[in-house]
């Protein structure tokens, strides 16, 4: 199907849907709010020709969501308004996502639900890691394990502990964020999650790169990346493949992290992921960067932050995220000299056909480049 009918499709049924709560004065049913959304924002997040045309899909989802949320039948505090909320939150720029996901966090407890409060704490745990405040951070994504260990569901704890470790990292404390990954691979193992354990693993290896133990970080790296495929996740190969490149940036090697990142973006531009495909454009951008090419580097950037923000997702390189390689974006933010700030603007504006052709080194370089 193509992205253009399967829009047409998500308008269909968000019409429906409106028009049948109009007429009837009653809420929203949660099975069209939630089809709408998987296909909406499904092909909101996909990278298209043009990077505005991934911007005109999140836009028009969020038009859609706070439509919704407007009719009379979802004004009073019930599961359907925290549902139709909660989605909203997954569209909306952070600050905006905070205050929807604490509505429907709030609701989620009035009601006694606890799926939907460990949904909410967990996004709002991802949130504030965002922001810097890991205190907050910690505080809901502890409650969320706590509350998972009490609906006795294993991979909902792993999932937690795993959110619950990346902030543990982010802070410094690596051998609490070890311990609580190893809970989760345990978890992971004996529900027979195949793709936890990958992750798990996969972020294993980024708590042994922040406290500088390469050769460990590569091994787990690479253990999830068997596991990965095992499990037949193309995804989660080509994660593992970008974060085994940025290894071999740190280490020098710019040719083997070029060819690991460029099976990476085969992968994203196969499967339409956008924000993948902006994953692989800052890591060719910090190479191009350690290689000594600042332009392209700058061009690299910008693309990529256009790309993310097309897709409502997160900005990259913040300067906490505990490697050097990641630093580097950050550090190509920084720079506010007249040139920089064209040249980010000029990659920005490419289109993204252009922009991989220029982290494949396939443009001609010039001065500009196009």
């Amino acid at each position: 199907m193509s992205v253009r009918s399967c829009c047409c499709e998500a308008r269909s049924v968000w019409r429906a849907t409106c028009s049948k709560a109009r007429a009837a004065q009653n809420p929203v049913d949660r099975e069209g709010i939630e089809h709408g959304f998987r296909t909406q924002r499904s092909q909101g997040s996909r990278h298209g020709k043009h990077q505005g045309d991934r911007q005109g899909h999140r836009l028009e989802g969020y038009a859609h969501f706070q439509a919704l949320l407007r009719l009379p039948g979802l004004a009073g505090r019930t599961k359907a308004r925290a549902t139709a909320v909660a989605h909203s939150s997954l569209l909306s720029p952070v600050l905006e996502a905070t205050f929807a996901e604490q509505e429907a966090l709030s609701i989620y407890r009035e009601l006694g639900d606890l799926r939907g409060v460990v949904g909410q704490l967990n996004n709002l745990g991802v949130n504030y890691r965002f922001v810097g405040d890991y205190a907050l951070a910690r505080t809901c994504l502890e409650e969320s394990v706590t509350i998972c260990r009490q609906l006795g569901d294993r991979v909902a704890v792993a999932t937690a502990l795993s959110n619950l470790a990346d902030v543990r990292r982010r802070q410094g404390d690596f051998a609490e964020a070890r311990a609580t990954l190893d809970e989760a691979h345990d978890l992971f193992k004996q529900a027979g999650h195949r793709v936890g354990q990958a992750w798990s693993l996969n972020h294993l290896g980024d708590v042994a790169r922040a406290a500088g133990d390469r050769d460990a970080a590569r091994v787990h790296y690479q253990r999830g990346a068997d596991l990965f495929g095992a499990a037949g996740d193309a995804m989660g190969v080509a994660r593992s493949a970008i974060d085994l490149g940025l290894l071999s940036c740190e280490e020098g090697d710019i040719a083997a992290a070029h060819a690991l990142f460029g099976e990476a973006l085969d992968t994203f531009e196969r499967l339409d992921q956008g924000l993948g495909v902006a994953i692989a454009l800052e890591a060719f951008a910090c190479a191009a960067l350690l290689d000594g090419d600042r332009d392209r580097a700058l061009m690299l950037a910008g693309a990529a932050a256009a790309v993310r923000r097309a897709g409502g997702a997160f900005a990259p390189g913040r300067p906490d995220q505990g490697t050097r390689v990641e630093r580097r974006i950050a550090e190509l933010w920084a720079l506010a000299d007249p040139d920089a700030t064209a040249l980010r603007g000029a990659g920005a504006a490419l289109p993204l056909e252009r922009a991989i052709a220029l982290a494949r080194r396939d443009a001609v370089r010039t001065t500009g480049y196009w």
